[in-house]
């Protein structure tokens, strides 16, 4: 059973839709080579913003021991899998 939203979260919701909508409508009347710049763009800041990340972490995270620092690296890293999987459990639950 779907959960009944409050006006306001009606309207933002159908304001975010729309806003889908219009970009998405904008992105497929794109010429295909524009498309793909695009696609390019997007992809590039995606593995920019990701390296930087990494640099930040190899930097600062325990860099004195890099055992320790994969180890710990990989346990935070399934621990907030795991909460944010919880978290989207209830979230498509509504609770």
């Amino acid at each position: 059973m779907k959960k009944k939203l409050p006006k306001f979260e009606k309207n933002l919701e159908q304001e975010i839709k729309q806003e889908e909508r219009l970009i998405f409508h904008q992105f497929i009347y794109l010429k295909k080579h524009h498309q793909v710049i695009f696609a390019i763009i997007i992809t590039l800041s995606i593995i920019f913003v990701w390296r930087g990340i990494w640099d930040l972490i190899h930097s600062y995270w325990f860099p004195k021991n890099l055992l320790f620092s994969d180890l710990s690296g990989i346990l935070v890293g399934l621990i907030l899998l795991y909460l944010s999987h919880q978290i989207m459990k209830q979230l498509a639950s509504g609770v």
